[in-house]
């Protein structure tokens, strides 16, 4: 008996532990809860710090964080990026504020990567970036964007398809560069380098610049800016350049040239221009320009009047069609005087003149032109007792210019030479709206009419007068 109450009293006490045991392992379960690995959520070492890297007595970087990891050897991250001063050997550093800055490697090899938020200032081109994700290449010095960069400045804006910043002494490098100014000018290249310790930045490959209704084309372009305002000072243009400028109510007028040179006073202000090389001016209906150079400088005259001095040299060759011919004035060098209307007050052709208009032909060793009333007048002069010419032409109807010039007008017959017999001026030869040749108005063609603003020189313009005068507004 007392072997049986022992069983029914030791049975249950061991069967109690087991339905325990058994009951806990069938029991729904929770997720396993782990400690965070270095690779998922890696243990923060410090907050608020601020580190300086050295090689040497060289400072390559400052930084400030609110964060610091070190998820594994060889491997950094900070968060809250507050201040990273990435030094540059002949410029200030580049002072970048990010969320996240990832640095890998030991030195000298280590690249860091750092995004979110990333704003980049450079003060030695008074520039602020921002963009996606920069690189900073420790072995290459070297900073490398990721993703489109804009960027602004005193006076201009605009965008890059990327930014390398070297931290030597070569020049920063934009490629698929697009700028516009506050003035309106617009630079489009496919690479630009903005020159350290200097205003400059050379634009090469599909160089374009335009202005409102003014663009020029070139394979390289070099432009200087304001060192505080950032507004162009100057902008040259080589290797063969090529513009058009189109407004309303004006002829359109397009050039070309081996070289391009503009220079600004002030703001939106051009007080210089130069086409030098192979130089040519075309314009609707046939007009053209061609001289070796052609310039265009902002003075003012001796009353303090605003205006242009302006100069072709070197086989200077002007062209208009007239009465369906096409009617050429050349000469060695042309210079002018231009109001600001660009409209010819004064002019001088100097050497080997020669006018041509179908049979007809005029020369002379010098030619002046002045601004009568709403005409050009221009005065043909044989120098050293050279003679000035007029062949295939008859004589003036008006005896009011041959008084003024002491001289007689060439006593030939349509259709005949001027012949060493022929009595011919002895001085010079004049005509005016006044004056008019009986068989082909030659000279008149080029002494009537009224200007209009085209491309800075002395050019062929108008309807029923071939050439005049003007200044384009850049």
């Amino acid at each position: 008996m007392w072997r049986v109450r022992i069983l029914r009293v030791l049975v249950p006490a061991l069967l109690v532990p087991f339905l325990i045991l058994l009951a806990l392992e069938l029991r729904p379960r929770r997720g396993a809860v782990e400690l965070p690995s270095d690779e998922d959520e890696p243990l923060v070492l410090a907050t608020g710090v601020e580190l300086v890297s050295l090689e040497g007595a060289t400072r390559l970087f400052d930084l400030k964080a609110k964060k610091y990891f070190e998820p594994d050897a060889g491997h950094r991250k900070v968060e809250g990026v507050e201040r990273l001063d990435v030094f540059r050997d002949d410029a200030s550093p580049l002072r970048i504020t990010a969320d996240l800055a990832d640095i890998r490697g030991e030195a000298p090899r280590r690249v860091a990567i750092v995004e979110g938020g990333l704003n980049v200032r450079d003060d030695e081109a008074g520039m602020e970036l921002s963009l996606p994700t920069l690189e900073i290449h420790e072995e290459s010095r070297e900073a490398r964007s990721r993703g489109q960069v804009r960027f602004r400045a005193p006076g201009y804006e605009g965008t890059a398809a990327a930014v390398v910043y070297p931290l030597d002494d070569r020049p920063t490098v934009f490629r698929g560069l697009v700028i516009e100014s506050s003035l309106g000018d617009r630079m489009v290249a496919s690479e630009a380098r903005f020159l350290p310790g200097s205003e400059q930045i050379e634009l090469t490959d599909d160089v374009r610049f335009s202005n409102g209704p003014t663009w020029l084309e070139s394979p390289a372009m070099t432009v200087r800016r304001d060192a505080e305002d950032g507004w162009i000072r100057g902008v040259e243009a080589g290797l063969g350049v090529r513009g058009e400028t189109v407004s309303p109510g004006r002829p359109e007028t397009s050039f070309r040239a081996d070289r391009v040179e503009a220079e600004w006073s002030g703001p939106g202000v051009v007080s210089r221009l130069a086409l030098l090389g192979r130089a040519v001016l075309t314009q609707d209906g046939g007009r053209a320009l061609a001289a070796s150079s052609l310039t265009a400088l902002r003075t003012d005259d001796a009353d303090g009047l605003d205006g242009w001095d302006v100069a072709a040299d070197g086989g200077v060759v002007a062209r208009a069609m007239h009465e369906g011919r096409p009617a050429t004035l050349s000469a060695t060098t042309l210079i002018g005087r231009v109001d600001p209307e660009g409209i010819l007050v004064r002019g001088d052709a100097i050497g080997s003149i020669r006018f041509e208009h179908g049979p007809s032909l005029a020369t002379a060793d010098r030619g002046t032109l002045r601004r009568v009333g709403p005409w050009q007048e221009i005065t043909l002069t044989g120098l050293n007792d050279a003679k000035a010419r007029l062949s295939q032409a008859a004589t003036f109807s008006s005896g009011r210019d041959s008084s003024k010039c002491g001289m007689r007008a060439p006593a030939t017959s349509p259709g005949r030479s001027a012949g060493p017999g022929s009595r011919q001026a002895t001085s010079c030869i004049v005509a005016t709206a006044a004056s008019r040749l009986q068989s082909v108005s030659d000279l008149q063609t080029v002494s009537r009419g009224r200007a209009r603003r085209v491309c800075g020189m002395l050019v062929p313009v108008g309807s029923s007068s071939q050439f005049q005068s003007g200044i384009v507004p850049w």
